[in-house]
């Protein structure tokens, strides 16, 4: 049988193969498509998974103590926001800090606590929260929960502008709430 006589009948090229190498590419043609079978396997299942870890962390964020209190404080139920906010601060978070200071500050929701919420900002402010360093600025200026200092809460007004120039250009960052301080400090230093 010629080689135009076997693909006029529909035979592959494997098949026209000298006896010799027919063994061959026909072991290697079986593997191949166990292999794309094994393939179209693995593909299903992770684009599977991959859909699962999608879908399961886009629900995780909104149920974090820190959005939670961000939720509440939106509400104006500022005693649930304290409560979620100081959840996060056990946990290291530094906006919730922040908040969590602002809140202690002005007594919302909470016993008014300048000292505590000075502490808070503090902490935040030396790990790069801008609003914390904003704050402490305020707090030196009316000399309320530390002394009364002009040129610390220049210096901390200083820190905040700087800070939020360089979050504002941040990927990770809020550019609002960054511009929002960039111009609360700079009308503060004027």
């Amino acid at each position: 049988m010629t080689s135009s006589a076997s693909r006029k009948k529909g035979l592959s090229g494997w098949q026209t193969a000298p006896s010799k190498f027919r063994f061959r590419l026909q072991r290697l043609n079986n593997r191949l498509q166990r292999s794309r079978g094994a393939r179209a396997i693995a593909r299903i299942i992770v684009a599977t998974l991959c859909s699962l870890v999608v879908f399961s962390c886009a629900s995780v964020p909104a149920e974090t103590p820190y959005n939670l209190g961000v939720a509440a404080y939106k509400k104006r139920n500022y005693s649930e926001a304290a409560a979620q906010w100081a959840e996060s601060v056990a946990r290291g978070d530094t906006e919730a800090m922040n908040n969590l200071g602002y809140l202690l500050y002005n007594g919302y929701g909470v016993d008014k606590d300048p000292d505590r919420a000075v502490k808070l900002w503090q902490i935040a402010s030396a790990a790069g929260e801008s609003e914390s360093q904003w704050h402490l600025g305020s707090a030196y200026e009316a000399g309320i929960g530390v002394e009364r200092s002009l040129s610390k809460a220049y210096a901390w007004y200083q820190c905040a502008l700087e800070t939020a120039s360089i979050n504002s250009t941040a990927a990770n960052k809020d550019h609002g709430t960054e511009g929002a301080i960039l111009k609360d400090a700079k009308g503060a230093l004027d």
